[in-house]
Parts: structure tokens; C-alpha cells; sequence
């Protein structure tokens, strides 16, 4: 090979060497580069995340109870300062190791911010919704008039918690525990699930109208309600002279001695077996069981009356933010055997227990109807004694009653249905032997 000429390709071989050498190095720093900036990263990740555990107790601690997280001898984290082995002040609710509810500020073993209720684990008072660690919605202690004297969720014992006129939705209305007097007088709540048992106003005129207490003993005697239907059932005082005067609990039917109807077993005021729903004496709930003593529920009466006392039912329909509809007290439709001028009812309550308006349906479910095509059952349906559908034929199938109706919160409608079976002139035996059969549903719509 020409001299030359293998010197120009050693020259050329030399510089290719030079560009891979500058090429390594470039590579070299950007990896050096990359492997600081993650790490300069993760030390700051790691500063945050310790200073957004250190502005609240808990440290970044994942400790059950009684954690003394900054090593000074005092918990101050899921604290249990009333000795009953649950935590109860700077509580850990989904275990990140950063109190959530009943945070103690100034140590004084006593919650200061997003205060629960009876220990639910949900924050109702004192709630600070901007995480600034301030107060901001539904506060303690509020004088709302301006007169120096507390009037919503007041603490009384002062222990931190809102004993008297309780607002546990946040809307400046006292619902449970409510005084007067300075005593709890209406609205109490008796088992500590934030609605009332006891006293209850159910029209807010200040006055009880359901379970109240008239001797001052924590249990109902007067219009008692069933399963918290808000409704009285038992013990109904009828001319208001605050005895009762229909539907008694604790009766001895045959003289024997014993509880015969509305059995009170647990002496807690409410009954518990043998329960007439309805006060016409005969047993619809947890009725006993004719040969072996054993309770047999949901019990009904069979009577051949055109409008027949079926179970009664209860219906829950839930939502996903759990609102809860109440359908109570009814008594499904049964007619046969017509005859022209033949009337029948069916009454229901719809009950809102929630804190919020709810819109519903109510739906024909169950229907049965062999009668002609001409139809002559027609039915009206009145709200509270004022007419919200007129004279209407019953359906022949599943079919819509009322659409969308809203019902707000702690409010209850009393529905009711009247049938007749027309007389139209001409002959009408070829319906006889017939029957029509149908229900209500209620139906929780957005």
C-alpha cells in the first residue's frame, strides 16, 4: 500500500477514535447529570413528605393507640383519653400516620378541630375544610343571637364535645338534643346515632309529637313510633291529655297475667313482640307460633275484605350517598268477586329521614288485572288531603303512579288512594269473578 496513503487512513482512524472518546464523555456527564437531579429530587420529596407529617401530630407514626410519636412522654396520636380502649382525640382515620379527626392544637386532651359525633369517625364540628388547620364550617359553641349565651352545638360539660342543640348537618339548625329551658327537651338522641329517639318535633312547633317522655325517665310513653318511622303507632294519645288512649303496649288480652299484644320485653319502652302495627288488636310482627312458643314474624291478617292487610312493608332504598327513602304502613290492593259501586283505599307515607332534599318516584308493582277492557275501576290519589291525580283507570300492567316528586329532609307526605268500581248503565256481569291486584314502589331518582 502507497506510504501516503496509509497515513491518511491512520489520520482518519485517529480522528473517528477522538469523536468516540467526546461522544463517551457527553453520555458520561448526562447520566451524571440525571443521577443528581433524582437525587436532589427524592431529598426534596423527602422534605416535604417529613413536613407534611410534622404540621399535624402523628409524625409519619403508624401506631394503633396511645402513640407518643415525638418521644416527650404524651401521646399525640389516636389518643384514648376516656379509658375505653378505642382512640378518641388526634385519631389516625385512614392510617397514613397524620391525625384526620378530634386534632388536639393546644394539648389539652381535648379536640379542637374537625370534631366527630359519639366517636363516628366523621368530622361534623369545627371542621376545617381549606386544611389550614382553621375552623371554617359548622362551629362550636355558637352565640347566634348576640346575647353572650350559647345556642348551637354547645358544650356543657366542657369536654370538648356539643352536648345541647346539636347542628350535625352544618345547616345553623339545631337537630338533636335541642333545650329549652336549659335542659334537653326535644329532639333528644338516646343512642348516640345523631337522630332522635326521644321528644321528637316532627312539624317544628317546639312541641313533641312523637315518643314523648312524660315523666322524665329517658323511655317513651306517649306515641310511640315503630323502627323510627317518626310516626306514633302505640300508645297514641288521642285528646291529647298526655295519657295514652289507643293501641297500648303491654297488654294482657286474656287476663292471664301476661303480655298478650305490643310486649315491651327488654324494658326499654318500646314494644318488641306480639306488635299490632296498626291497632286493630291482632298481631303483625314477631308474632308467636301457635305450637312450639317460637317467634314467627311478619304474621298478617288474611281477611277477605276488598282491601286486605297484607305484610306489611317497610322499604329501604339507599343511594350511594346512602340517603335513605322510607315506604311505610302498606297494604297492597286486592280486589274480586266486583260488583258495580264497590270502593276500597290504600293509604302509605313516603318519609324523608335524610338531611337532604330527595326526588322519587312511585311505581305500580305486582299488577294483576283481568277485568275487561272497558275498565271501570278508576282511583284518585290525594298528598296530605290535597287531590295530586284525579279520577284515573287502574292499570293493566307495571306502569308509573307519580314522577319525580321531591320530598324535603325530615318530612313525610301521607298518601292516600280511594277505588270505585263504576256503574255505567249497561250490563257489567261479564266482570264478575274478576280481580285487580297491584302495589307501590318507591323509587330514589337524581
Amino acid at each position: 500500500m502507497d506510504p501516503e496513503v496509509n497515513k491518511d487512513l491512520q489520520e482518519q482512524y485517529y480522528l473517528l477514535e477522538e469523536e468516540e472518546k467526546k461522544e463517551a464523555k457527553k453520555k458520561t456527564i448526562l447520566i451524571v447529570s440525571l443521577s443528581l437531579l433524582i437525587v436532589l429530587a427524592s431529598a426534596f420529596g423527602a422534605t416535604y413528605s417529613y413536613y407534611k407529617h410534622h404540621h399535624r401530630p402523628g409524625h409519619g407514626t403508624t401506631c394503633k393507640i396511645n402513640c407518643d410519636t415525638n418521644k416527650d412522654g404524651e401521646c399525640d396520636l389516636n389518643c384514648d383519653t376516656d379509658d375505653d380502649d378505642k382512640a378518641n382525640i388526634n385519631v389516625d382515620k385512614d392510617g397514613d400516620g397524620v391525625a384526620d379527626i378530634n386534632l388536639d392544637k393546644d394539648g389539652d386532651g381535648k379536640p379542637d378541630l374537625n370534631i366527630d359525633y359519639k366517636g363516628n369517625g366523621y368530622a361534623h364540628f369545627n371542621v376545617d375544610t381549606d386544611e389550614n388547620e382553621t375552623a371554617d364550617f359548622n362551629l362550636m359553641n355558637q352565640d347566634r343571637n348576640n346575647d353572650g349565651k350559647c345556642d348551637l352545638n354547645c358544650d356543657t360539660n366542657d369536654d370538648g364535645w356539643p352536648d345541647v342543640n346539636i347542628d350535625i348537618d352544618g345547616d345553623g339548625v339545631a337537630d338533636i338534643n335541642i333545650a329549652a329551658e336549659e335542659e334537653y327537651e326535644l329532639n333528644i338522641d338516646t343512642d348516640n346515632d345523631g337522630k332522635p329517639d326521644l321528644n321528637i318535633d316532627t312539624n317544628g312547633d317546639k312541641i313533641p309529637d312523637v315518643n314523648i317522655d312524660t315523666d322524665g325517665d329517658g323511655k317513651p310513653d306517649i306515641n310511640l313510633d315503630y323502627e323510627k318511622d317518626n310516626e306514633p303507632h302505640f300508645n297514641i294519645d288521642i285528646n291529647n291529655d298526655d295519657k295514652a288512649d289507643f293501641n297500648l303496649i303491654n297488654q294482657d288480652t286474656n287476663n292471664d297475667g301476661t303480655c298478650d299484644l305490643n310486649c315491651d320485653t327488654d324494658n326499654d319502652g318500646r314494644p318488641d313482640k306480639n306488635i299490632d302495627l296498626d291497632g286493630n288488636t291482632i298481631c303483625d310482627y314477631n308474632c308467636p307460633a301457635t305450637n312450639d312458643n317460637e317467634e314467627e314474624t311478619n304474621k298478617s291478617e288474611t281477611t277477605k275484605d276488598p282491601v286486605v292487610d297484607n305484610d306489611d312493608v317497610i322499604l329501604d332504598v339507599e343511594t350511594q350517598d346512602q340517603v335513605t327513602l322510607y315506604l311505610g304502613s302498606i297494604k297492597n290492593i286486592e280486589a274480586y268477586d266486583i260488583i258495580p259501586g264497590w270502593t276500597g283505599t290504600l293509604e302509605f307515607k313516603v318519609t324523608n329521614n335524610s338531611t337532604e332534599t330527595v326526588y322519587f318516584n312511585l311505581n305500580w308493582e305486582g299488577v294483576k288485572n283481568t277485568i275487561t277492557e272497558t275498565n271501570n275501576i278508576t282511583f284518585t290519589l290525594s298528598k296530605d288531603n290535597i287531590l295530586v291525580k284525579g279520577e284515573t283507570k287502574v292499570p293493566y300492567q307495571d306502569d308509573s303512579l307519580l314522577s319525580k316528586v321531591s320530598i324535603a329532609p325530615n318530612t313525610t307526605y301521607t298518601y292516600k288512594m280511594v277505588f270505585e268500581f263504576k256503574e255505567t248503565g249497561v250490563d257489567q256481569s261479564v266482570d264478575q269473578g274478576k280481580e285487580f291486584k297491584g302495589s307501590i314502589k318507591a323509587e330514589i331518582i337524581k
